[in-house]
């Protein structure tokens, strides 16, 4: 009697990366699967202002395939297909963290004169990512910030086998600390000394010392 054949069932209905893996063993986008797929991400009725997220500005400058696997790693997060992630919380990774990333990979694709593939993501251009944050106008917090709403996207896309995601080691696609310190640069103000509050004190108490001599004047006071 033959083995019989197991048919897994699936759910077209679930947004995939659709591509291919070459005889060198490089995962490759399918071109067919770029130009079928729409641009735009609805978000529907949530708590931000965001209902939608185009991604429309990022196809034609050099970085087709990351464009497109991120578009569709954030389909995935909105049909509940890598956890229970809020709308707010995927919203977010559209607003603060991609424009950011994809806008240097369009950066990096020109300054290569070619395109950018889903085997150029890596440490390097992690690494090089995150020093052009920090060559932004933007706080170190701000910069922490734009960060960790673009690697759950990536780290997503690695773990699915997207991209050849290397957990561990010097060539780990992320590193395990990108802003060390960062606790110690964000410093509140320094309590004032004793001698500082009774200065203070005395300060304060001469300027409001006239409102309460006028308003002690005013009629139907009494002196």
């Amino acid at each position: 009697m033959g083995k019989r054949k197991i048919f897994t069932k699936t759910d077209i209905s679930v947004p995939q990366v659709e591509h291919d893996i070459n005889n060198e063993g490089n995962v490759v986008i399918l071109l067919e699967a770029i130009s079928s797929a729409g641009t735009v991400v609805s978000f529907g009725r949530n708590a931000t202002t965001s209902r939608k997220f185009d991604f429309a500005r990022w196809y034609g400058s050099g970085i087709d395939a990351i464009t497109y696997a991120c578009q569709r790693q954030i389909e995935r997060f909105l049909a509940g297909q890598e956890g229970t992630l809020s709308v707010n919380t995927v919203v977010g990774y559209c607003r603060n963290g991609l424009p950011k990333l994809l806008d240097f990979c369009v950066l990096q694709a020109m300054a290569l004169e070619r395109d950018l593939t889903l085997n150029d993501v890596n440490r390097s251009l992690i690494d090089s990512f995150l020093g052009h944050l920090a060559r932004q106008t933007l706080s170190t917090s701000g910069r922490k910030n734009c960060y960790a709403q673009t690697k759950p996207v990536l780290h997503a896309l690695g773990r699915r086998g997207v991209f050849p995601l290397v957990i561990s080691g010097d060539d780990a696609t992320f590193p395990r600390n990108p802003f060390p310190n960062i606790n110690r640069k964000i410093k509140g103000e320094s309590a004032l000394s004793k001698r500082e509050r009774q200065e203070f004190a005395a300060a304060l108490k001469q300027a409001i010392k006239p409102i309460w001599i006028n308003d002690s004047k005013r009629p139907g006071k009494s002196p």
